[in-house]
């Protein structure tokens, strides 16, 4: 009797922790708005994330303008900075591959570029060896400045030159003197392919003597360096083609056109390539989304053609400085490739004794295509097209981060064979690059 009657309270004692408590008629109203709380919190959140996804993915279809591709930066620079959306931000651009990796594979918005760092080209470019700084720290109104550095620099383009200017960046007296006097000679003529080393100082004269523009007796004076240089960088795509005809029937017995095909820049998953660039500041990034292999009779195209696209981008932060302006873009197509341009944009091009005649597969007929001098100021000048000057932070996010530089068509115009046949799409860019190193230094008025 004992052992049941505590088992019994035992029981009841469990029972009336577990169970609900008991509720008034009138407060049982408030739990379906608590309830509708809670669905309303949930679909904010989702509706959040919509919203972060609708951005991104309308900013890979943005136009080569500039200006769909700047709101897509400032989108990106201000979500980043916001406070627990950043973290639902950050996971999603993981999720759909828009993160820009500073590492060996770039992928933004579909433009998946792998970059190549082999041993010949890593130094590629301008860097600074030694940090840009003043003899001292601290001077007087009426002492001259200088800050020195030195530079190494490596150039794949012939007849490339590099000049240097120096600037304080918050106000100094008219009539200063700011110049680079080391170098005494500039530009700098560059070799191709040699390791160029140049040690620079920037002076800033003494006289007129420097003013105090805010009222106390220690102010610091910024300063920026700047290098300017021609680059020019080239990169690839695989495309496969085959006869449609064949393909069908492959696909109808449930073969894979790309069973023994090896090649680290095609995903045998989703048939498509990307493409790979030589190293340096700026990476050539093209674009072809469609799956391969590319046949002569496209089925989800009325004109038969394939969309190609090309980009300049940096390759990683660890470059400080900004695109200066493109020169020159060449599109190199195979043989049996046609250029489809509808907005005029290109011009063919004789390509006898050019160096990229021959592809690796040993076919030695490309056509080459060159964007006109027209479309090459207007990329130049998107600035004063767009933005209103070049004095402008939407302007300078779009020449530190890059742009399209053509978004164009191209069709399979003949076949070689019906069966799998190894292709690849070249781009060329010439372009000019600054570089900048930053510095400062104190002034102190004397008693």
């Amino acid at each position: 009797m004992l052992i049941n009657f505590q088992l019994r309270g035992a029981y009841e004692r469990f029972d009336n922790r577990i169970r609900p408590p008991a509720i008034r008629p009138l407060a049982a109203l408030k739990y379906p708005f608590y309830l509708l709380g809670w669905i309303g919190v949930i679909a904010v959140f989702f509706l959040s994330i919509g919203i972060v996804i609708y951005v991104l993915r309308f900013s890979v279809n943005a136009s080569e303008t500039g200006v769909l591709q700047v709101l897509y930066i400032r989108t990106d620079t201000a979500l980043s900075n916001t406070p627990f959306v950043n973290i639902v931000y950050s996971s999603v651009k993981d999720a759909i591959k828009l993160e820009e990796n500073p590492s060996l594979i770039i992928t933004e918005g579909g433009w998946k570029t792998e970059i190549d760092k082999n041993s010949n080209n890593q130094d590629l470019g301008l860097k600074f060896t030694t940090k840009f700084s003043p003899e001292k720290t601290t001077y007087s109104l009426d002492e001259p400045v200088e800050l020195k550095t030195t530079a190494q620099i490596v150039s794949l383009k012939d007849n490339s030159e590099i000049s240097f200017s120096c600037n304080i960046t918050n106000g100094y007296p008219d009539g200063k003197i700011t110049k680079i006097i080391r170098p005494d000679q500039q530009p700098i003529k560059l070799t191709k392919d040699k390791l160029e080393v140049i040690p620079i100082t920037c002076a800033i004269s003494n006289e007129p003597p420097f003013t105090l523009t805010t009222g106390e007796n220690v102010e610091e004076k910024k300063v920026r360096l700047d290098a300017a240089y021609g680059l020019k960088t080239s990169a690839y795509i695989p495309a496969y083609i085959m006869q449609a005809e064949y393909l069908d029937a492959l696909e109808a017995k449930g073969e894979d056109p790309f069973q023994n095909e090896v090649n680290p820049l095609l995903d045998k998953n989703t048939k498509q390539t990307k493409s790979k660039s030589e190293n340096g500041p700026m990476v050539i990034s093209i674009k072809l989304d469609d799956q391969q292999p590319l046949t002569e009779d496209v089925k989800f195209s009325t004109d038969e053609t394939y969309d190609l696209g090309v980009k300049i981008q940096k390759s990683s932060y660890d470059w400080i400085g900004r695109l200066k302006q493109i020169n020159e873009l060449s599109i190199y197509l195979p043989k049996n490739f046609q250029l489809v341009d509808e907005k005029g944009i290109f011009r063919e091009v004789d390509i006898t004794n050019d160096f990229t005649q021959t592809d690796f597969y040993g076919d030695s007929n490309f056509k080459k295509y060159q964007l006109t001098e027209e479309e090459l100021t207007r990329l130049n000048n998107q600035c004063n097209l767009y933005f209103g000057g070049y004095i402008n932070e939407d302007c300078d996010l779009l020449f530190e981060k890059g742009f399209i530089l053509a978004d164009t068509k191209f069709k399979v115009a003949n076949l070689d064979k019906i069966t799998l046949d190894p292709k690849f799409i070249r781009a060329e860019v010439d372009y000019d690059f600054q570089s900048e190193a930053y510095s400062s230094f104190t002034l102190v008025r004397t008693i």
